[in-house]
């Protein structure tokens, strides 16, 4: 319990926004009995109680304490005497969008704390971690959930990507449960004006026998390479001829590259007890092929409902990559409609956004050579890493001031050979921040 007397917080919150940070004067730690209501410790709080909100977890006799301010002040306590045992800060990711009111999840001894995992003994840095926005964070003992747009699970290993349940957006709060053997998440995207998602609710059930193919894009232009994961103690077997694979089939060593359309089938051979293999995985990617391919185009980016688009542009409404009404092949690699905003801009060309995140690409099928290429951004303080046109690095040759959404362009000169264009995010995790596209041209040099 942290205790503040009662005429020195009015004072303080009067003046809350004008202080950086440092706890409210005269706040105590005090630990209680739960059954008898009787003091055992009683201290001055030596942590800081934040700027937005403050929050305490407990594990394995120690306490940790969470000043959600810029940064984060985090302290841990030895739960049987008070005593403080070591203080630290963590980065705040961003600012709005839940960034400010993360909670701290303890698992195994370890914090998982915004973008940080700290150890519960020492506070000592560990690795980094993933952060999306809204919606408070839970773990399983091997799986961190968190809203990243959609429902994120990131291994608390560190040492491999976050995936996506994509399409499935949980609320803003408390909405994702793991507990007693299942991961719990009640619909919660009804409300939420960000537009898109499917609106259920889910229960998971983990299946530790089984390999995984990780999410990616589900149709190309050219090859695609596709990483399967074999479960804990065991092999992933693959094929891509529609047949269930064997003991004798190809075993997944690494990523698998493919040419034409396929359906990926997995399964896993199994160094336990029970059946020779695992039921199979399945996924299905399409070689899309373009009946021309374009010089010159100007695509505009909006919602489907949004109406059609400015004279002399390309409509993308986050479509999966197809044939076009005009001919042309472009598209999205993996559904990405939820991705249209309204921005309530004056010009047709700027009043809508795509959002741009993950493994996600928009590719276009062009002539090959040497290129022009235009982006059009909707970009903030908190804009991320920017994008990759065909591996040439596009972004801001500066960020934005503290404030709203400002329009910006970027400008680059790009080589193309096989004849697909590509544009991505260049981080290719789901917590890639406020990366929004409004429009693209480009045109053969």
């Amino acid at each position: 319990v942290a205790i503040t007397d009662e005429k020195t917080m009015g004072e303080t919150l009067a003046n809350q926004w004008s202080r950086m940070y440092g706890s409210f004067p005269n706040t105590r730690h005090i630990a209680i009995d739960e059954k008898t209501g009787k003091v055992i410790w009683d201290r001055p709080f030596t942590g800081d109680t934040g700027m937005t909100a403050f929050y305490q977890a407990y594990s394995d006799d120690t306490l940790v304490t969470v000043g959600c301010s810029r940064p984060y002040f985090v302290n841990g306590y030895d739960a049987k005497t008070g005593k403080e045992l070591w203080a630290t800060k963590v980065k705040l990711d961003g600012e709005g969008h839940g960034g400010a009111t993360q909670r701290p999840v303890i698992v195994d001894g370890k914090v998982f704390l915004c973008t940080t995992v700290l150890d519960l003994k020492t506070g000592k840095k560990l690795y980094d971690c993933p952060r999306g926005n809204c919606g408070t964070a839970g773990a399983s003992k091997y799986t961190l959930f968190y809203r990243a747009g959609d429902i994120a699970m990131w291994p608390l290993t560190g040492k491999e990507p976050p995936t996506k349940i994509t399409q499935i957006r949980p609320d803003c709060w408390l909405s994702m449960v793991p507990g007693s053997g299942m991961f719990l998440a009640p619909e919660g995207g009804g409300g939420c004006r960000c537009g898109g998602g499917t609106r259920v609710s889910v229960g998971l059930i983990p299946r530790t026998d089984l390999p995984s193919i990780r999410f990616g894009p589900q149709r190309f232009l050219d090859t695609l390479d596709v990483t399967i994961d074999a479960p804990l103690g065991g092999e992933a077997l693959y094929t891509t001829d529609g047949s269930d694979p064997t003991l004798q089939s190809a075993k997944a060593a690494g990523p698998i590259t493919l040419t034409k359309t396929a359906e990926v089938r997995v399964r896993a051979s199994a160094k336990r007890p029970g059946p020779e293999l695992s039921p199979c995985v399945v996924r299905r990617y399409e070689k899309v092929q373009p009946k021309k391919r374009a010089a010159a185009a100007k695509v505009n980016f909006q919602p489907a409902d949004s109406g059609p688009a400015p004279e002399g542009y390309w409509i993308d409404t986050g479509e999966l990559v197809d044939v076009r009404s005009n001919g042309f092949a472009y598209g999205w690699t993996s559904e990405n409609r939820t991705g249209g905003r309204f921005r309530k801009d004056k010009s047709p060309t700027v009043d809508t956004v795509m959002g741009v995140r993950g493994t996600v690409q928009w590719q276009a099928a062009v002539e090959n050579g040497r290129y022009e290429i235009v982006l059009g951004v909707k970009a903030r303080k908190d804009h991320s890493e920017g994008f990759v046109v065909n591996g040439t690095a596009a972004d801001l040759d500066k960020k934005p001031a503290e404030g709203d959404w400002q329009d910006a362009t970027i400008t680059r000169q790009i080589e193309v050979r096989g004849g697909v264009l590509r544009v991505h995010t260049a981080n290719p995790k789901p917590d890639a921040r406020n990366m929004y596209l409004t429009t693209l041209s480009f045109r053969k040099l």
